[in-house]
């Protein structure tokens, strides 16, 4: 690649960043994570993890075997209590509170490859998944 392009390519006008929306509508995000350290015991998993998501967004954690993922759920759910650092959910400090208060506040998991509901298609999970009621026997409808 010559020296021009590459220049041209480095020197490239980014658009401003825009405050993205939260669900008070402020710029503020729904979760985040502040200098979290996570311990198991003298085993340290978690360092420094600083995350913000906001409404609307759709965030994947990827990583590894043994990076860190599970711990990090665990941390925001309550599972696991941080070493140092808040889990915040809509500005509140959740880090501390039991899993069962965090996920009275409207946030939990699904774990993956559980296989729950096999007969049903993609489509079909995610009403259920967005909180809407299964009709009556826990079936689907059209099945």
């Amino acid at each position: 690649m010559s020296d021009d392009r590459a220049q041209s390519r480095e020197t490239a006008v980014q658009p401003e960043a825009q405050p993205r929306p939260s669900v008070s509508g402020d710029g503020r995000p729904v979760l985040e994570l502040v200098d979290v350290n996570t311990h198991y015991g003298l085993v340290s998993v978690l360092r420094g993890v600083n995350v913000e998501i906001h409404r609307g967004e759709i965030v994947c954690l990827l990583g590894g075997n043994a990076s860190g993922k599970t711990t990090t759920l665990k941390t925001i759910l309550g599972m696991v209590v941080p070493s140092n650092g808040e889990v915040r959910l809509d500005g509140n400090v959740v880090s501390g509170l039991s899993t069962r208060e965090i996920v009275a506040r409207g946030i939990t998991m699904v774990p993956e490859n559980r296989r729950l509901f096999t007969r049903m298609t993609v489509k079909e999970h995610l009403p259920p998944a967005q909180g809407a009621p299964l009709p009556e026997g826990g079936h689907p409808v059209g099945r």
